[in-house]
């Protein structure tokens, strides 16, 4: 009898432990995915392709942009802060380039980056500053140097600027690591969730719970 009440304990435990941990795997989920519309955007509207049909001696010849650029594998003819360009990838990056007048844009100044933050910024705020930064910060892994640009609004918004590209490679705000640790509970991507210690957690108490009911079923069994 002491063996039973001990069993249905456990397994009471384990149940418990089971919602708990898939409540919280799908409240981390639903919670991150609300915020990660702020990290995911689609940030190439800032120099959407140039889409709209010109005569080829509109534009200056792409060889002088190509012979620029070391290494070039691909250009993209591109409309880039009310402008056409070209955007150039070789061996070294990605450069821009005026598409009139074949004269390199890249790295893009201080006034080029705030004007691209200008246009991805959707809040209410002015620019607080803007910083060439040769190390990135622990909010942003991407490569460096890159131009950060910060508004002054309730979030503090950040943007991080290409500058050889000129395009915005990722946004940062007051909620970054807040959504950063729901995502530690709840991983994106294909099968990540599957990866996460929380739904991990509930896999074990499942299958625990599991385990004692088969125990549990045996003991009965027994004459």
């Amino acid at each position: 009898m002491r063996d039973a009440t001990t069993i249905r304990r456990a397994q009471a435990a384990a149940a418990v432990i089971f919602i708990l941990l898939a409540a919280v795997w799908v409240g981390a989920g639903w919670a991150a995915s609300a915020l990660g519309r702020n990290y995911s955007g689609d940030w190439d509207s800032v120099a959407d392709t140039y889409r709209v049909e010109l005569e080829p001696r509109s534009y200056a010849n792409p060889g002088g942009p190509i012979a620029q650029s070391p290494g070039a594998q691909r250009v993209r003819l591109e409309y880039f802060l009310n402008r056409p360009v070209y955007l150039v990838t070789g061996s070294q990056g990605e450069a821009l380039f005026d598409a009139q007048t074949g004269d390199r844009l890249s790295p893009i100044n201080e006034r080029m980056a705030r004007e691209v933050a200008r246009l991805a910024f959707s809040g209410k705020g002015e620019i607080e500053d803007a910083a060439l930064l040769t190390t990135s910060p622990k909010e942003f892994a991407g490569a460096s140097p890159v131009w950060r640009v910060t508004f002054a609004d309730h979030l503090r918004t950040r943007f991080y600027i290409s500058p050889q590209s000129g395009a915005v490679t990722a946004r940062r705000d007051r909620h970054w690591k807040t959504y950063r640790a729901l995502r530690a509970l709840h991983p994106e991507g294909d099968n990540a969730s599957y990866r996460g210690p929380v739904f991990m957690g509930a896999v074990i108490a499942a299958m625990l719970l599991a385990v004692l009911r088969v125990y549990e079923m045996l003991a009965r069994a027994r004459p």
